[in-house]
């Protein structure tokens, strides 16, 4: 947490110089021509060099410290001193309805009258600002494996302050946004759905499975994410987005997202899908939330009044936004068919609490007719437009630009600077986990002489990225880098050589895969590591293996060249793809694969997924492993039956990996890692770090274990074993919680603040933690509850705390976790999904702890219990001060 702030205060003594001279700061832009700070480009020239143009659009002051004297700001939406309430009350009363409904969407222009600058809320920041200037870091599945409550709060705050330098630093050129993703502080992030099953294409996006695993590290993405300045602590860095509400968690299977209308009862509503919410939305107060895409038995999410201003607003008292996901609002219309007309999605989303047109305004241009028709009101679009430029006041966007300390901040440096690489390393290695380590395979020793590197994916740099992501201009290094880096060889060593780039060439093969590549320099590079490829085509950042010049034809924006010489790998790093691309939809490499491995100590293997398998829009129909990579595994094991070979997953929704489980000595997942996930795979295959990443989703043995993809319900019926750790019946490759350490724990004198409670009190609990192996370590301390005797149905077991602790070798730690009222309340049917019912219930609650789950676990995890006296609603007990 303090990382970001101090170089942040750094960054202002740097500045303050500069700053003087020819920067504007806040939301003004500086006029190159006469040199004066304008709210518009069309009012440049007004003033005179280093002057600011007050809002009244007459007057200039001499500097940004006069404009807190600029007339006629008293008792205006300018005027500071009132609450933000009277101030939006004051712009809305100048504002007409047409200047009004233009605001109510992503790229809203400027209303130069009253002194609005235009501004794109659109920014797709889920784990790294969306622009080449910025910082990577895992993508949501890996920051889910932490389980690190301090690592999501500091990767939310780097986030945050990358968006607002990029955004001081793009306002003062005059560029404001518009098309563009990426360039504000209004942050699309983070992704909180759920991973209800693994086949879902934007498992990767988000942190897990379980409710309360997902809504905790929310809420601290959150916290980061909006944390104030101590100079100025009524200013959010950057506001965040709670999205998708509500029950999305799925792209194409059975249908699309655009058709789909999850059934939900009320016991999945307020068990899994409502509760995730609560962290961002209720505790952590995130500034908007953006429904989602689908319907809720029939109803679509942005018109359904009471999941908005029902749950959100009556139920939660919650005072932010609501924004559409792209288009959402018009598919009332379009595709769900919920109305009849545009018209009537329209008045039916802005009366069911919608605020903002995400993406084009086919909704909203249909209000003026709508509020014609008396299906709406004028006073519906000012509510919505009051409701926009109270996020804009508490960014400090429209109050004296020397007041708002973010604005001073604009240091170019600081994105993908020191200090956020080091974090997104760190967040990296913290990711990894590790599933099998028979015999001690890990960590391999630096002194190795030969190691076989094999699979297509140890050689890609965007692949590691995930999915809302641009390729940072800083670089991405690879997973063949970060292990020649690991083993003190220059991973920028590359003697392999390209020719000349032929502009506009393809060497076309019809149905050809490709490899993620973010320019054709690094497709030089992919095409040079592997003996195979003589020539490539780079194409919208997909690098296209050629063995031959065969089907060479003019393509506007391909480009293309001739591998001239391959590249050695290294003094021990041998390479081979085996594959020719992640689909694996051949063996032909394979015989390489096997003479690259010859003679080799050790054999690591890439395995996994990539945005062609699994995106948004797409979902897999199947989870085992692409093609023949689990073929690739076996024949190297059958062709060396005594070499160490690690298997290290690259992928987003889990993987059944069959036969890999035996034939691998080792099992390391990396999930989608960031721009410096390469480098942290070799961190921990050769034990410079020590992985502590835990499984945040359960890996299933096989496709046909699972529901069909449509089933919303989770509980176990006659046509479905359950989903989710809390409810599936069967047996689990690797179970939620899972992972191992090159270390080992021992936990003891588990004690409970109390054997017997009230429904509405929290139980505390504390815990020592021994590291009894031999080299320092984390472990994350898990918390399990399992209710005796419920009088409805009720999860098999859940998890109620957690907390990820470091612990040198030979010491202990006391660790101290809380189960609060909501950890083991139950749920009554009800016909009512939209009101929360969960009630704690008198009986005994047997409490687990230890490092996963009991079931897989025997004699590593401790238990105790202790009884509930009363029975009470949720609701009416008193409210917590923090998550949950």
């Amino acid at each position: 947490m303090a990382v970001t702030r101090i170089l942040a205060t750094l960054v202002l003594l740097a500045n303050g110089a500069a700053l003087a001279d020819n920067s504007c700061l806040g939301e003004y832009q500086y006029c190159s021509d006469k040199g004066d700070c304008v709210l518009d480009g069309s009012l440049c020239g007004t003033c005179g060099s280093g002057q600011y143009l007050c809002p009244d659009q007459k007057t200039c002051v001499d500097s940004v410290n006069e404009y807190e004297h600029c007339p006629h700001m008293k008792e205006t939406f300018f005027d500071w001193t009132m609450d933000l309430d009277a101030r939006v009350e004051a712009l809305a009363k100048q504002a007409t309805l047409e200047e009004q409904i233009a605001q109510l969407t992503n790229d809203a222009p400027a209303i130069v009258r009253l002194g609005i600058p235009a501004y794109n809320w659109l920014n797709d920041d889920e784990h790294g600002v969306r622009q080449s200037h910025a910082t990577s870091f895992p993508n949501g599945n890996g920051l889910g494996a932490t389980w690190d409550k301090q690592t999501l709060f500091r990767v939310g705050e780097a986030v945050a302050l990358e968006a607002r330098v990029g955004h001081n630093n793009l306002v003062h050129k005059g560029n404001r946004g518009h098309g563009e993703n990426g360039a504000g502080i209004t942050m699309y992030a983070p992704n909180m759905n759920l991973v209800r099953d693994p086949r879902w294409g934007r498992a990767q996006e988000v942190y897990s499975e379980d409710p309360f695993l997902s809504g905790f590290m929310t809420y601290m993405f959150v916290h980061g994410a909006q944390v104030g300045n101590e100079s100025s602590p009524h200013y959010m860095q950057a506001a965040a987005c709670c999205k998708h509400y509500a029950a999305y968690d799925l792209e194409s299977v059975p249908t699309t997202r655009y058709h789909f209308s999850a059934k939900v009862d009320s016991r999945n509503m307020w068990e899994t899908y409502m509760p995730v919410f609560l962290g961002c939305v209720k505790y952590a107060q995130g500034a908007h939330v953006m429904c989602s895409y689908n319907a809720i038995n029939g109803v679509p999410t942005c018109g359904d009044e009471k999941l908005l201003d029902g749950i959100l607003r009556d139920q939660w008292k919650w005072p932010g936004f609501v924004v559409s996901d792209y288009d959402a609002w018009a598919q009332i219309y379009n595709t769900h068919a919920y109305c009849p007309n545009m018209t009537c999605a329209a008045a039916t989303g802005l009366n069911a609490g919608m605020d903002q047109e995400g993406g084009g305004t086919g909704a909203i241009n249909q209000l003026q007719a709508a509020i014609a028709a008396g299906m709406t009101t004028e006073d519906a679009v000012a509510t919505a437009f009051k409701r926009l430029f109270r996020v804009r006041l508490q960014l400090g966007m429209h109050d004296p630009p020397a007041m708002v300390e973010w604005n001073h901040i604009t240091n170019d440096s600081i994105i993908e600077g020191g200090a956020h690489i080091a974090l997104a390393r760190d967040a990296a290695r913290k990711a990894m986990t590790l599933y099998k380590n028979a015999h001690n395979a890990l960590p391999l020793s630096t002194d190795i002489k030969k190691l076989a590197l094999i699979g297509p994916s140890a050689v890609q740099t965007s692949l590691l990225l995930g999915n809302y992501a641009v390729p940072p201009d800083h670089g991405i290094p690879s997973i063949m880098d970060g292990i020649r880096s690991a083993l003190g060889e220059d991973p920028s060593n590359f003697t392999g050589k390209c020719g000349p780039l032929e502009q506009n060439v393809d060497y076309f093969v019809q149905g050809e895969g490709g490899l993620s590549s973010p320019n054709p320099q690094d497709c030089c590079r992919q095409c040079g590591l592997d003996p195979s490829c003589q020539y490539f085509t780079w194409y919208a950042g997909t690098c296209y293996k050629k063995t031959s010049d065969a089907g060479r034809q003019t393509s506007e924006g391909r480009v293309s060249a001739k591998c001239l010489s391959h590249d050695t790998g290294g003094q021990k790093v041998k390479y081979a793809g085996g594959c020719k691309d992640v689909g694996c939809d051949d063996d032909s490499g394979f015989d390489d694969a096997v003479q690259v491995a010859a003679g080799a100590e050790a054999i690591v293997v890439v395995l996994g997924l990539d945005q062609g398998q699994e995106s948004e829009g797409h979902d897999r129909s199947v989870i085992e492993l692409p093609g023949h990579q689990t073929d690739l595994v076996a024949r190297l094991r059958t062709a060396y039956a005594a070499t160490p070979i690690v298997v290290v997953l690259v992928h987003g929704g889990t993987l059944a990996l069959g036969s890999v489980v035996d034939d691998a000595s080792a099992i390391v997942d990396a999930w989608y890692p960031g721009m410096e996930g390469g480098m942290a795979v070799g961190d921990v295959l050769f034990g410079k770090v020590n992985p502590g990443g835990r499984a945040p989703v359960t890996s299933y043995l096989k496709t046909s274990d699972l529901p069909e993809m449509g089933e919303t319900n989770l509980y176990p019926s006659a046509s479905s074993p359950g989903i989710t750790y809390r409810y599936f019946n069967g047996s689990v490759q690797y179970p939620f919680g899972h992972g191992l350490s090159y270390t080992t724990f021992k936990y003891s004198d588990l004690k409970l603040s109390a054997q017997s409670v009230k429904a509405c009190d929290t139980v505390t609990l504390t815990v020592s933690v021994a590291n009894t192996g031999v080299m320092d370590g984390d472990e994350v301390v898990q918390v399990y509850v399992k209710q005796h005797n419920a009088s409805v149905p009720v999860p098999n077991i859940r998890l109620a705390d957690f907390a990820r602790v470091t612990i040198a070798k030979g010491q202990s730690a006391q660790v101290q976790l809380q189960i609060v009222p909501r950890a083991h309340c139950v749920v009554p049917s009800s016909d009512d999904i939209y009101t929360d019912g969960s009630t704690v219930e008198a009986g005994a609650v047997t409490v687990f702890v230890g490092g996963g789950q009991p079931k897989y676990n025997d004699g590593a995890v401790l238990s105790a219990s202790f009884a509930v006296t009363s029975s009470q609603t949720v609701a009416s007990c008193p409210e917590p001060t923090t998550f949950y």
